[in-house]
């Protein structure tokens, strides 16, 4: 792939070019057809004031359950076991990030618009598929509708044995393939913050800089074994992932215990980030037509509630930031929907349903 992070083109032939040349078919795009300030899902792009106006750590659950009620009668199973795809489909919002495929049906999103104006931009975004964990047995098996929670992260906080131990073998499946880093030094500096406003998570992390600072140490077996498995909170058993793993997922835990368990003595001014985690996809079978025809598929956006000012008031969201590995820039939004139009890609093969059909005709003869 190329070391640009945005490539400018104005012609179907530049960006099919692109694409071939970079080698980028076995990626994942999303097409947006003007500038945000961040890919972010439709739940999580709501200001924090909105989503936590309840003052209810389950804003996402309740607006979930509460639309599984109104129409739980006229769904089938694979609807119910698919449902936050399900919502998706249709308008709710969720965390989930529609992505594709297709780098074509991407390019069609990034130039769609009613009315094309001097100056329109748009984007498609591409993702590295092999930065990413497929989770989607994960997410059909425990966060079928109704349910107390979608969040995995709140699950895993939880210390629900069965998703931690999901998620050790996909993080040890995709380590032992792409490496530890970034994702070990980025949470390691995260704890090493969040360690500055409270001692709970202090212990551990003076026992682990030992660790790491002397290299006798780190290939010593047994030190290792009390850093993983004696002072684990989360049951990790040993030959289930290697060290690195074992100790990255215990940060994750301790970070996120710290958060949850209103243990602050300072939270004014600090910068809080999501911690660096790989990027969760999920697939549904090709039942949705708009799936099928888009060749789509969802990324999962990370996120978590806490408090810092009264315990059972949620009040902070920090969100999974999503960093994509090249943008193409679309500088003729207008002319290259033209020329998708004339290989077939148009609102009419992209949605199929009877009224995008009406609308495609409608635009094309009046």
């Amino acid at each position: 792939m190329s070391n640009l992070k945005e490539i400018d083109i104005y012609s179907l032939n530049e960006f099919i070019t692109i694409i071939k040349n970079n080698k980028l078919n076995d990626s994942y795009f999303r097409g947006e057809n003007n500038k945000y300030s961040s890919i972010t899902s439709s739940l999580l792009r709501k200001d924090d004031a909105v989503l936590l106006k309840n003052n209810s750590f389950n804003f996402y659950e309740d607006a979930v359950n509460s639309y599984y009620e109104e129409i739980a009668t006229n769904i089938n199973e694979f609807d119910r076991s698919n449902f936050l795809a399900f919502s998706q489909h249709h308008g709710l919002p969720t965390n989930l990030i529609d992505l594709t495929t297709s780098p074509l049906i991407a390019l069609y999103f990034a130039c769609a618009k009613e009315n094309y104006e001097l100056g329109n931009i748009g984007y498609v975004h591409i993702i590295n598929k092999e930065k990413t964990i497929d989770i989607s047995e994960l997410i059909n098996k425990f966060l079928i509708a109704p349910s107390d929670t979608y969040n995995i992260i709140e699950r895993f906080v939880r210390n629900d044995s069965t998703i931690i131990k999901k998620l050790i073998s996909y993080l040890n499946n995709y380590f032992s393939t792409n490496g530890h880093a970034p994702f070990y030094f980025d949470v390691l500096n995260e704890c090493n913050y969040l360690a500055s406003t409270t001692g709970v998570i202090q212990v551990f992390l003076k026992e682990l800089r030992e660790a790491l600072s002397n290299p006798n140490i780190l290939a010593d077996a047994d030190i290792f074994h009390k850093l993983l498995f004696d002072n684990s909170k989360i049951g990790l058993i040993m030959g289930e992932c290697d060290n690195l793993t074992g100790i990255y997922v215990n940060l994750l835990y301790e970070f996120f215990r710290v958060l949850s368990s209103f243990t602050f003595f300072k939270s004014e001014g600090l910068d809080i980030k999501f911690p660096n985690i790989p990027y969760f996809i999920y697939r549904t079978p090709y039942k949705f037509d708009r799936v099928r025809n888009q060749d789509g598929l969802f990324l999962y956006q990370l996120y978590y509630t806490y408090a810092t000012e009264y315990e059972d008031t949620p009040n902070k969201i920090i969100k999974q930031e999503i960093k994509t590995d090249l943008t193409i820039v679309i500088k003729d939004q207008k002319n290259i929907m033209e020329e998708l139009d004339f290989i077939g890609i148009n609102r009419k093969s992209i949605y199929g349903d009877f009224d995008n059909i009406a609308k495609y005709i409608s635009q094309k003869y009046f």
